[in-house]
């Protein structure tokens, strides 16, 4: 793999990391809190909710692109291992690859539009006053580093010849 790629999957796999790392821990301590105040103050954080979903959602579509490095999205593997010829697994595994990225960027479109709409319509959450386009914007920006990994692992195949097997290329 060049060195291009290289540094773009390591740094991917930092912000991945501190992003979803981060954002659940985040979420693990205001909800901890939370109950706490629950149950001991008969009070709680009134945006304590809010900001715990949206934290969530951030760290759920970063974990997708994450997902896409480590092989771990839900994959159909025993076609591609007993059924497809050794000869045809790399085609099969590149083809497979093309329908997670074209799915990835119809997702993208359609999160770029629904973001735009939300920007237009000025809406924003109840608690916290936060813009509704940003949380459209996690479901956009992990749409977008998913398929950066996709095209990465698709590069990886074509140029590596690696081993390929039919695990982890569902979006």
């Amino acid at each position: 793999m060049s060195s291009f790629i290289k540094k773009v999957d390591h740094r991917l796999e930092i912000f991945e990391k501190n992003v979803v790392g981060y954002a659940t821990i985040a979420m693990v301590l205001i909800m901890f809190i939370n109950v706490v105040l629950r149950n001991f103050f008969q009070s709680g954080l009134v945006w304590g909710n809010e900001v715990s979903s949206y934290l969530n959602i951030l760290a759920v579509y970063i974990a997708v692109s994450a997902g896409f490095k480590y092989g771990s999205h839900v994959g159909i593997s025993v076609v591609v291992d007993y059924v497809i010829p050794r000869k045809l697994r790399k085609g099969t595994s590149v083809l497979t690859n093309l329908i997670s990225l074209s799915f990835c960027i119809l997702i993208l479109y359609m999160g770029c539009r629904m973001m735009s709409a939300q920007m237009a319509s000025g809406q924003s959450s109840p608690v916290i006053s936060l813009p509704l386009w940003v949380v459209y914007g996690f479901l956009t920006l992990g749409m977008l580093l998913s398929a950066i990994r996709i095209i990465m692992e698709i590069i990886k195949i074509i140029i590596n010849d690696t081993k390929v097997s039919g695990g982890g290329e569902a979006c």
